[in-house]
């Protein structure tokens, strides 16, 4: 009765209990890790280059340890295996190595980067309200076809589910919940009011 999911599923599974936090401990350590090698003193484009090229080196290493160990024990996101641990590192790494080539390398800093900058100027505001953010979607206070739906219940069933792809669906209610949660955050970037630990 005290399992994370035991209500809503009445499964015998924990996907936040000790063995799926362990490799999410892990998750964290690996991005520590990589800050930590990154701020390594060195000067010169010569270092933003190797840099790049080692954390795409990084990303292989780590796709192919995750992909390999995955033959023994499988990748599974919602139990956090050790196994999904090393890939989802690896595509990050992957992604991180682009960015870091386009913006430290290439120097190409200007306008598109703007999204991010004020997502990461209060990502821990951005993530709080995405927490917080999602009970009020769920109350049911609006009518449709005599029945009281949330928010979200109306927004899905009137726009997001109207899309006939699911998985454009999934993505775009996503990428909707994720600009209502910019929002609070570009209002604290224009004020310049940034919360840190």
């Amino acid at each position: 009765g005290h399992l994370y999911e035991d209500h809503l599923t009445h499964s015998l599974r924990d996907p936040e209990g000790l063995l799926s936090t362990l490799p999410a401990i892990a998750t964290a350590l690996l991005g520590t890790l990589t800050a930590l090698w990154l701020r390594r003193p060195g000067t010169g484009s010569g270092t933003a280059r190797r840099k790049a090229a080692e954390l795409a080196l990084g990303s292989v290493f780590c796709l192919a340890s995750g992909y390999l160990w995955a033959l023994e024990f499988p990748l599974n996101k919602k139990l956090w295996t050790s196994s999904y641990t090393l890939v989802a590192a690896g595509w990050s790494l992957a992604a991180f190595a682009l960015l870091y080539w386009l913006i430290e390398v290439l120097n190409h800093r200007e306008g598109w980067t703007w999204p991010w900058k004020v997502l990461g100027s209060n990502a821990i505001v951005a993530y709080m309200f995405s927490e917080l953010a999602s009970e009020p979607f769920e109350i049911p206070f609006l009518a449709d076809n005599g029945h009281s739906v949330s928010l979200k219940g109306w927004l899905l069933e009137h726009v997001f589910l109207r899309i006939p792809l699911p998985g454009l669906a999934s993505f775009t209610w996503s990428f909707f919940y994720l600009f209502v949660c910019f929002l609070p955050v570009w209002i604290l970037y224009r004020k310049r009011i940034f919360v840190k630990i």
